[in-house]
């Protein structure tokens, strides 16, 4: 019996020495101090609300030019026809990022070089050749090839002229520009993200309920 007892004991000692010791709490954590210095910061920087943010848009015209482009199904028959043809450029596209080829006719588009001015619609400098868009490869990440968009000049199918530097055939070229002429410009507003997400569940809102089995 005192051997019991005594073991019984032992554990009761035990237990009590561990309740006895309670975990530390950080003071800064205690005090609140954290809560304080956000509350001051928000006390401090006062929020300003701005208003919409427009921007000046030029649109100017490529005017009349021909191109040259081969209708024929035979490579070795080509079939090449002028085409008139003009395009539009827009100094900005509708998010106000800034713009620098006209936009695409006839498989081509052309750089535009131009300045901007502090007043005033931007200064063309230049109206570049005809060119294309092409994907060319980079490398290759994670096992898989990487491509990116670069602009080259615009050549003629089944067409082939000889390079008097190299004594090689080549594509032939359509090298043609334009002159180009100011229309007009406008003040423009890009879509308010916020507005267009509140418009589009309003539709989903109010349209009618889909049929059954009919999920989207």
């Amino acid at each position: 019996m005192a051997k019991t007892s005594k073991k019984t004991s032992k554990k009761t000692s035990k237990k009590t020495s561990l309740a006895a010791e309670p975990a530390e709490i950080p003071k800064d954590i205690s005090e609140g101090v954290t809560a304080a210095g956000a509350n001051a910061i928000d006390a401090a920087v006062k929020r300003k609300f701005r208003n919409e943010i427009t921007y000046h848009h030029d649109l100017f015209k490529l005017k009349v030019a021909t191109m040259t482009k081969s209708h024929g199904w035979n490579k070795n028959n080509p079939m090449l026809q002028t085409w008139e043809h003009t395009h539009g450029f827009h100094s900005i596209n509708s998010q106000g990022v800034p713009q620098v080829a006209s936009l695409p006719v006839g498989g081509h588009f052309h750089m535009i070089d131009l300045e901007i001015q502090k007043n005033g619609p931007v200064k063309i400098l230049k109206v570049g050749p005809a060119m294309r868009w092409v994907k060319q490869e980079v490398g290759t990440k994670n096992g898989q090839i990487k491509f990116k968009k670069v602009a080259v000049p615009m050549h003629i199918k089944h067409t082939m002229v000889v390079n008097e530097a190299t004594g090689q055939n080549e594509p032939r070229i359509d090298d043609h520009t334009h002159e180009i002429e100011y229309l007009g410009s406008d003040i423009i507003s890009p879509p308010n993200k916020s507005a267009v997400a509140q418009q589009y569940i309003s539709n989903r809102m109010s349209a009618p309920p889909a049929p059954p089995n009919v999920t989207g």
